[in-house]
């Protein structure tokens, strides 16, 4: 899976493709989606800027990737 839609849209592109791949699963593998999908999401370089952004306090330099 590769993360290219833009910002923070990913996050919120990926919530339901999350829900629909464990609909109907037991519990433990819906969690194991949930943390494949999350993974995705944050080994993003936007996900790195956040904490970058805040710690130097400026706007954040999003590139949607």
């Amino acid at each position: 899976m590769t993360l290219t839609m833009n910002r923070p849209a990913a996050r919120n592109a990926l919530s339901p493709q999350m829900l629909v791949r464990s609909r109907g699963l037991p519990p433990d593998r819906a969690l194991q989606i949930e943390e494949e999908v999350s993974a995705v999401v944050m080994s993003s370089r936007d996900a790195r800027e956040g904490p970058r952004m805040f710690k130097e306090k400026r706007k954040p330099r999003l590139i949607g990737a």
